[in-house]
């Protein structure tokens, strides 16, 4: 049998053991908890750019966006919030430099979202030639965006190819019956959908 002091001692050094395991896993729930005060913070700067944005304070949205970004990175929201506010008022290299990061971080599924929505910005800022080859990336990772095919369908149109904008637009009329712009784009075409 341990004399008292012994087990006092061993005592002593297993609680004193214990607690040099436990401080890494102090560090890692600092860093987690670091982590989440940090998305917290980035989620409110968002959603005060949106009420910003929505009470037509575009620069003070711009802002708040910017910060989230800052906060979070890799969170999709602030970026296509202000990329959208970019492309708006005609900064196109801008709202494309938002995207491209955003393009490389996520699965094939969201992929075809940012494809579209990069080539729906280039469209609107005249580059056609990478417009139509992102929405047709958009259309190979999800081949039932009726959405992307109708800005390809334009991309095609606008490029001189009508063939291609009606094939486009018909794949639209097939995904997505109800959707009267892309019947009218059709009409014009010469050739409405059956």
């Amino acid at each position: 049998m341990l004399r008292a002091d012994t087990r006092l001692w061993i005592r002593r050094a297993l609680i004193a053991a214990c607690a040099v395991a436990l401080l890494p896993a102090g560090r890692q729930v600092n860093v987690a908890l670091a982590a989440v005060r940090r998305e917290r913070a980035a989620a409110a700067a968002y959603e005060q750019g949106l009420m910003l944005h929505l009470a037509g304070r575009l620069a003070e949205a711009a802002d708040a966006f910017r910060g989230a970004i800052a906060l979070a990175p890799s969170a999709p929201l602030p970026r296509r919030s202000l990329a959208e506010l970019k492309a708006r008022s005609g900064h196109i290299d801008a709202a494309l430099a938002l995207y491209r990061p955003l393009l490389q971080l996520y699965p094939h599924a969201f992929d075809a979202v940012l494809y579209r929505e990069v080539g729906m910005i280039e469209l609107r800022g005249d580059r056609l030639e990478d417009a139509r080859r992102d929405l047709e990336q958009a259309l190979a990772l999800d081949p039932a965006d009726w959405q992307a095919a109708y800005y390809l369908g334009h991309a095609y149109a606008r490029l001189g190819d009508s063939r291609a904008a009606r094939t486009a637009w018909r794949r639209v009329a097939t995904l997505n019956p109800q959707f009267r712009a892309v019947h009218g784009q059709l009409s014009r075409l010469g050739n409405p959908t059956p």
